[in-house]
């Protein structure tokens, strides 16, 4: 296609790319440097400790994660109205941050497309549902087809988000552990993980981020089973630490217990050659093929589910595991993608 000008707006809650946890910022990273590698004019809109090969402009000095609740906009707005300033600069603008650019971009000409991360409303009643209704004519880009059940119209295409398979390697061998890595709460089934961990009586590697909301949760229900000689307990970790994780492990869990839009944590064990066991909630049934790439498992069948999906890993091939990433989740295929998705939205 044409070379594009075009606009980045990432969240400023982390880094892009964020340093340890992050994965939304993790996806803009990966897309804008694809786009920059291909040609485009590339402007991104991030914290200023961002890294990036494209031209940033920031307006935000510092992430905001653990700074200001998750629910306050101030920082986000500043960041998205700066590029909304800029709008005359731009073929198309590419938020990152949800429904707060919405009345923004119904100001300007210039045409913008929203890729929205996370759980979506569903009930006619509540404010976001009544937000999001009122900017209807916004072009929404979902990045699973389950994450759209919530609002019924606007959604111009669903764009997987991809990751990095050479960073990601493939290894042939599995190791002897179970591996976990996600925020230390029940919708992310950290204490399902310890206790099927414990059940099985197999090694755990738990790499979890505790955010301020998750306290209570933390210490009540998961600090209690983690005196445990099987259990490694990492705290938040980089990416580059998780790919070793990945590769040495003999299974990823994701007991997840939401309607999650995507899940990084499942391709990237995936890339690496190491298969799934998940819960089937959100994504899940998009991203992992049952008994090829991993296991499915109904969520009401539990602790004892996950156990016996575990017991069963050896049926799958872990080259098949890569294979499902190269078809479907690489930086690449996400951004074909969204270069098919903006050639569509400016003619």
């Amino acid at each position: 296609m044409r070379k594009l000008r075009i606009a980045q707006i990432a969240p400023i809650w982390n880094d892009t790319p964020p340093k340890h946890y992050g994965g939304i910022e993790r996806v803009v990273n990966s897309l804008t440097e694809e786009l920059v590698r291909r040609g485009h004019e590339v402007t991104l809109f991030a914290t200023s400790s961002s890294q990036t090969s494209a031209k940033l402009v920031a307006t935000v000095s510092d992430p905001m994660s653990g700074k200001i609740p998750w629910g306050n906009p101030s920082y986000t707005i500043f960041n998205i109205s700066e590029a909304y300033k800029m709008a005359s600069s731009f073929d198309i603008i590419h938020s990152h941050t949800d429904f707060w650019c919405f009345p923004f971009a119904s100001l300007v000409s210039v045409p913008s497309v929203h890729t929205l991360h996370n759980l979506l409303p569903s009930d006619e009643n509540d404010h976001e549902y009544q937000f999001y209704a009122r900017f209807k004519d916004q072009k929404l880009i979902s990045i699973s087809n389950n994450q759209r059940q919530g609002l019924p119209w606007n959604f111009i295409d669903t764009v997987y988000n991809g990751i990095d398979a050479n960073k990601f390697s493939f290894s042939p061998t599995k190791g002897t552990y179970l591996f976990w890595a996600g925020r230390i709460t029940n919708s992310k089934g950290a204490k399902d993980v310890l206790l099927a961990a414990k059940k099985l009586q197999m090694p755990l590697v738990f790499a979890g981020h505790l955010i301020g909301g998750n306290k209570e949760f933390y210490e009540t229900e998961i600090v209690p089973l983690l005196n445990d000689k099987l259990i490694t307990v990492t705290g938040d970790i980089s990416s580059s630490e998780a790919i070793k994780y990945y590769q040495n492990a003999y299974c990823t869990l994701m007991p997840i217990h939401w309607e999650e839009p995507f899940g990084l944590v499942m391709t990237e064990s995936l890339s690496c050659g190491t298969p799934v066991v998940a819960y089937r909630r959100g994504s899940v049934p998009e991203l992992i093929k049952d008994g090829e790439t991993g296991f499915i498992v109904p969520e009401e069948d539990g602790i004892d589910g996950l156990v016996n999906a575990v017991k069963k890993i050896d049926q799958i091939d872990r080259l098949s595991c890569r294979q499902s990433v190269e078809s479907k989740f690489t930086i690449e295929k996400m951004v074909d993608h969204y270069e098919e998705v903006y050639g569509k939205v400016i003619l």
